[in-house]
């Protein structure tokens, strides 16, 4: 059903027909893009200067099945990049999609993670 179209007709907001607001407000993120670690360490201080609580960024190129150990430290150094650029209370989302097969998904999480968390 196209909710909007009904809340329209009868004159109330969505979430009025979902059954009411359980919220008056909501965290949200910027997506940042760039390749290299000091692309993304500039986009993400630049969108936490303005305003922005939480920043989310790709993972990585395509990678393939097997890949190379250059391309996890690529996404590493990244991830790093815009932790040391952000600090530590700037949440951080980093998105694999497609770009990652599972099977390759297995590579040294525990490196990604430190640069996440620290």
């Amino acid at each position: 059903m196209l909710w909007d179209i009904l809340g329209k007709h009868h004159g109330v907001p969505v979430h009025a027909l979902l059954g009411g607001k359980v919220r008056d407000k909501i965290k949200v993120y910027s997506w940042i893009g760039g390749d290299r670690p000091s692309d993304v360490a500039n986009n993400a201080r630049a969108v936490v200067e303005h305003g922005f609580k939480a920043v989310k960024m790709n993972g990585s190129e395509e990678l393939q099945i097997i890949d190379t150990f250059d391309k996890v430290q690529g996404v590493i150094d990244n991830v790093r990049a815009v932790r040391e650029a952000v600090g530590p209370n700037v949440g951080l989302g980093v998105d694999f999609d497609s770009f990652c097969p599972c099977t390759f998904a297995r590579f040294d999480a525990a490196d990604a993670c430190d640069c996440i968390i620290d």
